[in-house]
């Protein structure tokens, strides 16, 4: 499961804050790994149970969110390879071409002046200090943690409150001159589908974590995002992509009354290609992944040491 891929990491230490934005090369030498060793194939093959290797790991590959350098820096390593990959779009992201909220709250953290800030959480006003990098740094972690706690439906005004406070004016436009933070376009899109290599999911409409909204809110997240993939694509949306991995049994019955086949989460766990349920794990690829550790996360028999100190139980959220 792969994010954001970066021509570069930038030497700025108030950009690419989340982990999951990895370089182009690195990348590069991901994909160089697995045409060695591995049977890469569709997330639509390895439903079906076709091209399946015996010999070979089986692995799928699949990018979230709907970064325009999903399409700039990504896609021509997978023409390269020949390798499929699903990609899931955030559908306000990429055709109401509204910045994702970490990204807004990234920006406002790096440009602010303010010197301090008073940040209202649960009626009380917490300080924080911003004189320093080290300061802006632990004050985006703190934010980001509340927008995740928070109920989602609230987020956007929780992010409208801090930009106030920030004194920070967001023109998405001008956010989006950076190619790192800026949308896939529908022409971008379509060129990708029709490639036959790249398939597309939805990853909702805002990025909600839906066990933290409203029944309405939930079917609308789905089924707007869903039409908007189907309608830039003009093919069937069959595939449903988990925002930040917070699920329950509820959610996953909604999504799959909503008409989606399957669903992938971010959770840690090995499938069976010959016994695939509803629900998809998938390893999140981040820039500390080492070339050591992406081989014993494909092969080797570490590496469930490692995920079960990182990873959490998303499925009881």
């Amino acid at each position: 499961m792969y994010h954001r891929i970066l021509k570069s990491y930038s030497e700025n230490p108030l950009k690419h804050l989340n982990e999951y934005s990895i370089s182009e090369s690195q990348f590069e030498d991901q994909m160089a790994y697995l045409s060695r060793h591995c049977n890469v194939i569709s997330a639509s093959e390895a439903i079906a149970g076709k091209n399946i290797s015996k010999d070979k790991k089986n692995v799928v590959v699949t990018l979230d969110d709907g970064y325009k350098n999903n399409y700039t820096n990504a896609f021509p390593i997978l023409l390269k390879y020949n390798f499929p990959a699903l990609f899931s779009i955030t559908t306000g992201f990429v055709a109401n071409r509204i910045p994702m909220w970490f990204d807004i709250l990234e920006y406002a953290v790096a440009n602010t002046h303010q010197k301090t800030a008073r940040i209202k959480w649960k009626d009380t006003y917490i300080p924080f200090r911003l004189e320093t990098t080290t300061e802006k740094i632990k004050f985006f972690k703190w934010l980001h943690s509340k927008c995740i706690e928070i109920i989602q439906e609230e987020r956007d005004q929780f992010i409208s409150n801090i930009l106030i406070e920030l004194n920070v004016t967001i023109n998405n436009e001008k956010i989006f001159e950076d190619p790192d933070y800026a949308p896939l376009s529908a022409q971008e899109i379509r060129i990708m589908s029709e490639s036959k290599i790249a398939e597309f999911a939805t990853h909702s409409v805002h990025h909600y974590l839906l066990s933290r909204v409203s029944l309405p809110t939930l079917k609308n997240e789905l089924i707007s995002s869903k039409s908007t993939v189907e309608h830039i694509t003009g093919l069937p949306c069959k595939y449903f992509c988990i925002p930040g991995g917070f699920y329950n049994n509820s959610v996953i019955d909604v999504i799959l009354n909503a008409g989606f086949e399957k669903i992938f989460s971010s959770d840690i766990i090995e499938i069976d290609p010959m016994s695939i349920g509803n629900v998809i794990g998938r390893y999140g690829i981040t820039r500390y992944i080492t070339k050591e550790l992406f081989a014993d996360i494909i092969n080797g028999p570490f590496h469930w040491i490692y995920y079960s100190l990182k990873s959490r139980n998303n499925s009881n959220k």
